[in-house]
């Protein structure tokens, strides 16, 4: 029953099924490669900044008493950064060392993915095994072959955004039970809201993207988007800063919600680059400068960034920390007055199954 919580409160991060979220995403071909840069919108901007080592052996979170034999094992191959907004393990995006960006953004089309012989691993979950386990977009996209994504504990869905450092990238959504992928060659736009891929492409044929009016809807932000990757021009245009300028273009703000933070990955040179908007603060991180080798996760509040240095506000993600942070989060969220409930055991399990173990097998 607890991963079942875990996993309901991040569909609730991402929609209520009574209201659109926002969430936005593009990738802008620069002159030194590509960046991925993203709004994340919602009734408040809480989340960790998660150094992930390598080493670490970890397990797919299921429910099902079924799948659950079958859920994935692995042991961290690379290490990332990821941006939680809940507890370690379960992220809405991130970067590993190795030149992989993925992100997760809500698919207003619910569909769950049929059941097969393939071992399975959770929605979210999904994404902290590919950024631990990957470098290419290629070998994420190899990977479905062998492994399926699982809804069946909620009812929300997401689709991704990833690319690498060489330039590769795709769009995954899941069609009618299945897996589908949008390569590069694919892709005539690098933008991705909350619609599917060949719904942003009508989106983008029907209109001229000018609005009289700036509502912050899935269309307007799609195409508002668009507008600023075309208009890119490397030779005068700096990118981190056009990148934050586009996002800024499509920021939300309605339904009692609105853009909390923006960030921005360059997998080349290995850098995050994220702006707090609700708090005006802003800083890089840089991965060159990490230490990755097997060890517990370091993190840094997002909602308490002191200097735009943020390596040098990296701390030890240790029990407590775990702990305090995972109880409030989930606390905020079920305070929202949903339909969840909870009580204490079920917390406590929750605490303890996501918290890293350091250890030589995983059993």
């Amino acid at each position: 029953m607890s991963i079942k919580i875990v996993n309901m409160i991040f569909a609730l991060f991402l929609l209520s099924s009574s209201t659109v979220f926002g969430c936005t995403a593009f990738i802008l071909d620069t002159e030194n490669g590509p960046i991925l840069a993203r709004n994340m919108d919602f009734y408040f901007g809480d989340a960790y900044l998660i150094v992930n080592k390598r080493g670490i052996q970890k397990r797919a979170l299921l429910l099902n008493s079924s799948e659950k034999s079958n859920g994935v094992k692995w042991t961290s191959k690379y290490g990332c950064i990821t941006l939680n907004p809940i507890s370690y393990q379960i992220p809405c995006g991130g970067i590993n060392e190795a030149g992989l960006v993925v992100v997760a953004l809500y698919d207003l089309i619910k569909e769950r993915p049929k059941p097969d012989q393939r071992t399975v691993i959770d929605i979210i979950q999904w994404i902290q095994y590919q950024l631990d386990n990957h470098r290419t977009v290629d070998e994420v996209i190899d990977s479905i072959s062998k492994i399926r994504i699982s809804n069946e504990t909620f009812d929300a869905q997401l689709h991704y955004l990833i690319c690498d450092s060489k330039g590769r990238r795709a769009v995954i959504e899941i069609i009618a039970g299945k897996e589908i992928v949008y390569r590069k060659e694919q892709m005539p736009i690098s933008v991705l809201a909350n619609a599917k891929y060949q719904e942003s492409l009508k989106y983008i044929k029907k209109n001229d993207m000018i609005f009289e009016s700036y509502q912050s809807t899935n269309e307007q932000r799609i195409t508002r988007a668009l507008q600023k990757v075309n208009n890119y021009n490397s030779s005068k245009d700096k990118a981190i800063k056009y990148a934050f300028q586009a996002l800024d273009f499509v920021k939300y703000n309605r339904n009692n919600q609105k853009t909390y933070w923006s960030v921005v990955y360059d997998p080349v040179k290995q850098k995050v680059y994220f702006n707090n908007r609700d708090n005006m603060t802003k800083g890089t991180l840089d991965l060159n400068s990490i230490d990755f080798s097997q060890d517990y996760p370091e993190y840094l509040d997002t909602m308490k960034i002191y200097n735009t240095d943020l390596n040098s506000q990296l701390s030890n993600y240790d029990f407590s920390t775990h702990e305090n942070f995972t109880r409030n989060m989930i606390t905020k969220y079920l305070n929202l007055g949903t339909f969840l409930s909870i009580n204490k055991d079920n917390l406590e399990i929750i605490i303890s199954r996501t918290f890293p173990i350091i250890s030589t097998k995983c059993e």
